[in-house]
């Protein structure tokens, strides 16, 4: 006789089987991005100097990095100069020293540590995913859209590029502990999370802006009531104190900007929000050394509309996480938008490495993830797209291979770029091929050569 007991009993639903069985497995899923995040980028490997800033931290400063002492001087002075300087990266700084014991000025090592650097940035973003409860398989797609996307080849080929690496694995570290900490309250989780948010602080002068983002999500996607933030609320002002302190110590130039000019500023690159918007969505016009006023402005318009097209159709609107993706963009933009223009007027695309990250929350949201469409549809979408970024993010890392091919293909991207043409000159042997180099349209540049 049968047991009814057996009859009336739920059974558990199956889980789903092959690939997305899989992926629902964490550790299987880390260990296929890395894997695969390994083989697209290994060819980095190999390189070289690009000679645009790379020499100067290695080469140039290898008494500097070679002295134990300078592991505290770094905190007192500005990056590229002790106080000729604006910028304020004494982390930056210290990982070199660290890393010279290890490599000298062979670039491999670097650029080893820089691969190292994004798989666990990668890892780290899936971790952060999963937190937010998006559906295993989805946070695997967008985390490898992520680890192969062309736009960021610069962040990990281009060994400078480690500060955005380095500023993301101190910043989804810190908040992944944080929401660990608000779950099960423990002293070590707080202390920890502090010091993550320090370190990034001490990274990039860009960290200032995460204590908003965590505060936004905790308050409008997490729901922990702002009772609950009162504590790590606490902590973050203190870091904060503690960095503006130290900052105001160190021998830095005195850059300051009126808020006038600031604003002038800022409204004059408000182009670059669609221009970088483009370059996320239609990866066709990067360059190495991009000048915002020789990038055009129609893919990042298509690429408004697409996303547009995409939150309407998909009714996102309706989701928090599509609002906080948005924001999460625009605010890790600000600091591109209102850095003076004396200071840098480039709109490199390494500086992408987290803005990227809210189109991608916003993403999350619409077709074909979540429900908005089937498993064999999402998977039939994303892997072929995944394997075109790939390719083409293959063919980039190329171009960081020495000097010279770097400089030629920043000419090509920014051909009335004076400074690229420049770099590029200084480079190549052949006298009249530096001589059309530094001539364009009738104009002479500044270096030192008789046209």
């Amino acid at each position: 006789m049968s047991n009814p007991k057996k009859k009336n009993r739920k059974q558990a639903p199956a889980r789903p089987a092959g690939f997305s069985g899989l992926i629902r497995k964490n550790g299987f899923a880390i260990g296929l991005l890395i894997a695969f995040t390994f083989i697209v980028y290994a060819r980095s490997l190999f390189l070289g100097y690009t000679r645009l800033d790379d020499s100067i931290f290695i080469v140039e400063n290898a008494k500097y990095n070679a002295d134990a002492g300078n592991l505290v001087v770094s905190f007192q002075r500005g990056l590229f100069n002790p106080t000729k300087d604006a910028y304020y990266r004494p982390l930056f700084l210290v990982d070199f020293i660290l890393e010279s014991r290890l490599f000298g000025i062979k670039p491999a090592g670097y650029h080893f540590t820089n691969l190292l650097f994004h798989l666990l940035s990668v890892t780290l973003l899936f971790l952060f995913l999963r937190r937010l409860k998006i559906p295993p398989e989805d946070a695997f797609l967008l985390s490898l859209l992520f680890a192969v996307h062309p736009v960021l080849t610069q962040a990990v080929a281009w060994i400078p590029g480690r500060n955005d690496l380095l500023l993301m694995i101190f910043f989804f570290s810190s908040f992944i502990l944080l929401f660990r900490y608000l779950d099960r309250p423990s002293v070590p989780k707080l202390i920890l999370h502090i010091l993550l948010l320090v370190a990034a602080l001490f990274t990039k002068e860009t960290a200032v802006i995460i204590p908003v983002i965590m505060g936004g999500f905790l308050l409008i996607y997490g729901k922990y009531g702002w009772k609950k933030l009162l504590v790590p609320g606490a902590g973050w002002i203190v870091a904060l104190a503690l960095f503006f302190f130290v900052r105001s110590k160190a021998t830095l130039t005195n850059s300051w900007v009126s808020p006038s000019q600031m604003m002038h500023d800022g409204l004059s690159r408000l182009g670059v929000i669609p221009q970088y918007l483009g370059k996320i969505f239609l990866p066709v016009n990067l360059t190495v050394f991009p000048e915002a006023d020789q990038i055009t402005l129609v893919w990042g318009i298509l690429a408004a509309v697409l996303l547009a097209g995409l939150v309407i159709w998909s009714k996102s609107y309706r989701k928090p996480l599509t609002w906080l993706g948005l924001a999460w963009f625009l605010i890790f933009l600000v600091p591109v938008l209102v850095v003076p223009k004396s200071l840098n007027d480039q709109v490199f695309e390494h500086r992408l490495y987290i803005p990227i990250i809210g189109i991608l929350l916003m993403l999350s949201q619409v077709f074909p993830f979540g429900e908005t469409a089937g498993r064999k549809l999402r998977l039939a979408i994303v892997l072929p797209l995944a394997l075109i970024f790939s390719v083409h993010t293959l063919i980039r890392i190329g171009y960081f291979d020495d000097s010279i091919t770097f400089w030629t293909h920043a000419v090509k991207g920014s051909p009335r770029s004076a400074y690229a043409r420049t770099l590029l000159g200084t480079k190549v042997t052949d006298t009249t091929e530096q001589l059309r180099l530094f001539r364009e349209d009738g104009q002479e540049y500044a270096t030192g050569v008789s046209i």
